[in-house]
């Protein structure tokens, strides 16, 4: 749309008279620095040439104690082995050295039934 003739003269004679809208000016914040932003925050100011010591660390805490190893007991039945244990407690039949470790009076070729044995 194009505007009539006289009334884009109009709108430009007020803009040159000084009439025409402008956005007022506003001061420009200065951007903050990190040292005056540490002393808003309420930190110590450095003074020229000394710099504030770092506040010490504090240590952490101590790591919690091991939880203690879980320990089961099995009742021998008929005809169970230490690698059959082993499978059903570790996934592994090899792993019946642990067992056998754990329990120093049982011979693994002779458990009786009814023997109980310690699982690590």
């Amino acid at each position: 749309m194009r505007l009539p003739r006289a009334l884009w003269a109009a709108g430009a004679l007020l803009t040159a008279a000084g009439c025409g809208y402008l956005p007022p000016r506003t001061a420009r914040p200065r951007p903050v620095m990190n040292d005056d932003l540490f002393t808003l925050l309420g930190g110590p100011a450095e003074k020229a040439g000394e710099k504030a010591e770092p506040a010490p660390k504090p240590e952490p805490p101590p790591p919690p104690p091991p939880p203690p190893p879980v320990v089961r007991k099995h009742l021998m039945l008929k005809g169970e082995t230490l690698w059959q244990l082993a499978v059903r407690y570790y996934g592994d039949g090899q792993q019946w050295v642990k067992i056998q470790e754990a329990n120093p009076g049982v011979k693994p070729t002779a458990i009786r039934v009814g023997t109980e044995i310690t699982v690590p």
